[in-house]
């Protein structure tokens, strides 16, 4: 989830703290491969990579998330495919959805982005146990362009990089003084709440060697 800064974040917190109907999910980590850190090995069931877009989304949401998923086929390779799928089966209740991250926009308090997995593989003989088979990306495009004016296009940029980080399995638990890798290494899994902080104020879009070298490693 990539929350908000400054007084925003404070109000919604106390009103977290008051009311109890801010939540918010983050994928746990599990036991991971030797050498691999701040990577959620649960977070997908590997293979080829599949998006969609609800119907919910805007054009300029639907253009960043795609930007997103290219840039993140581009350097992952361990992925078999990389696959847009043009309707989104969201219908987890049958047990067979049959992509594995869905984007949808709308507001989310306390934050411009939220990941979660809305469907994990029962015990049923598969292998895949606990992995999730399908995870919803949200994108706040309304609180996104309130804070980043007209910069809003390279803002859902950075959060759609960021949600579907999540989804890929990056756990995201660090600040931009701290990113695992080292300093040179920041990427746009940090949990800072403010957007744009590359330089010139540009859209941080990317994702690490760090974070490229654990995926890539856990699915080859």
């Amino acid at each position: 989830m990539r929350a908000l800064s400054g007084p925003a974040k404070a109000v919604t917190r106390l009103l977290a703290t008051l009311t109890g109907i801010l939540a918010v999910t983050y994928f746990t980590s599990t036991a991971a491969t030797a050498g691999i850190t701040h990577f959620d090995t649960q977070a997908t069931d590997g293979g080829n990579v599949s998006r969609c877009h609800t119907s919910s989304m805007s054009s300029a949401a639907r253009t960043q998330a795609d930007n997103a998923f290219n840039y993140a086929g581009s350097v992952l390779s361990a992925a078999s495919g990389w696959t847009k799928h043009t309707s989104c089966d969201v219908a987890i209740s049958d047990g067979t959805p049959r992509t594995d991250t869905a984007f949808f926009e709308g507001w989310r308090d306390g934050s411009y982005g939220e990941a979660h997995c809305a469907y994990q593989w029962p015990n049923d003989g598969s292998g895949n146990v606990g992995e999730c088979d399908q995870s919803q990306a949200w994108l706040n495009v309304e609180a996104i362009a309130r804070d980043t004016g007209s910069k809003v296009a390279a803002g859902i940029r950075e959060v759609a990089c960021h949600e579907f980080g999540h989804t890929l399995g990056f756990i995201g638990d660090y600040t931009l003084d701290r990113p695992p890798g080292g300093i040179d290494q920041v990427d746009c899994m940090h949990s800072d709440g403010a957007l744009l902080q590359g330089s010139n104020g540009t859209a941080i879009a990317n994702y690490s060697p760090h974070h490229i070298a654990d995926f890539n490693a856990y699915y080859d």
